[in-house]
């Protein structure tokens, strides 16, 4: 099944920026009956479950279903299950669960609820269909951490049941030691002079540190994001990606890109540009990186368009970029 890299990375952002907000409006949809439990439930880690690497999730899947090899969740030919843990409140994120995420993409909505309790932690989750696929976005945590799940799926009968144990199975070990980077392939800025940590598994995520730069990082790695698409391409890979970007509503005036070399040896191709989305500008840096098992996606943006600050962020994302490492 195709992932699409762009909808998460919207998605992620959408997480990370957001702030308290009011509760949402009543909603002008009428669901169906409802997919998950519509009350409290409580569930306990057996020898069954097993974790998603890069989190403390666990889930029971199903039989035909296996760990991800290039990302933090599972697969099988029916679904993709995607698992993210990061820093975040899950009071904000629940004001911000809008149905509008899965109407933007083309879905219709079928279940939506947030009012669900998962061992006393509170769940937002949609549900939603287009054609012949389904999709569940899932947000819980508590006051520290966020955990988002997507799921896309087949909709036939057997595939949806499986979903839907395959989510009521749900477990966090919050008290387990975290290891956000078991799936990663590359080393950034090992001593954090220039970026705090935000969260892995799916993506990985980090904040700017310098008080005179703004903005943040999203990195993600893929043996290739698009599967028509030659892994060596870099400049149709990155082309495509903004394409998609710009069909999301993000406008990306190009202002400089070509092919360059980083400190680490690989070979990597950068696009400089302005952005405009909902009215506001900004600016944007993207880097393609070549490895040899994997390519990686830089995506530094920022909402600011003074020009002499922009400058200063682009010399900052390049100091990052030396301290990239990966095979």
């Amino acid at each position: 099944m195709k992932f699409s890299l762009t909808y998460i990375l919207f998605f992620c952002a959408y997480l990370i920026n957001a702030q308290d907000t009011p509760p949402l409006p009543p909603s002008p949809f009428i669901y169906g009956k409802e997919f998950l439990r519509s009350d409290n439930w409580t569930t306990v880690k057996s020898n069954k479950h097993q974790k998603v690497k890069g989190t403390r999730v666990y889930f029971i899947p199903p039989t035909d279903a296996v760990q991800s090899k290039d990302i933090a969740g599972f697969e099988s030919d029916n679904m993709i299950v995607r698992v993210f843990e990061q820093i975040g409140r899950i009071e904000t994120q629940i004001g911000f669960f809008e149905t509008k995420l899965l109407i933007d993409k083309g879905y219709s909505i079928t279940d939506f609820n947030t009012k669900l309790k998962i061992n006393g932690d509170k769940v937002a989750y949609m549900k939603g269909t287009n054609g012949s696929e389904e999709a569940i976005m899932f947000v819980t945590g508590d006051t520290n951490k966020i955990i988002f799940i997507t799921v896309n799926f087949k909709s036939d009968a057997k595939t949806s049941k499986d979903v839907k144990s395959l989510i009521e199975s749900f477990y966090w070990a919050k008290t387990e030691k975290e290891n956000a980077f078991e799936y990663a392939a590359f080393e950034i800025d090992k001593d954090s002079v220039y970026l705090n940590f935000i969260s892995g598994g799916l993506m990985y995520m980090y904040a700017l540190k310098s008080k005179d730069a703004s903005g943040g990082l999203m990195l993600s790695q893929a043996k290739t994001f698009y599967e028509d698409i030659p892994k060596a391409d870099l400049e149709r890979q990155l082309g495509r990606f903004l394409g998609e970007i710009e069909s999301k509503g993000l406008k990306v005036e190009l202002k400089k890109y070509g092919f360059i070399k980083l400190k680490c040896g690989l070979r990597a191709y950068e696009v400089i540009g302005e952005t405009e989305t909902a009215g506001k500008k900004g600016s944007s840096y993207y880097v393609m990186v070549e490895g040899k098992v994997y390519d990686f996606l830089m995506d530094f943006s920022s909402i600011i368009s003074d020009p002499v600050i922009v400058e200063k962020n682009i010399d900052y994302y390049r100091k990052i970029l030396d301290t990239f490492k990966a095979e």
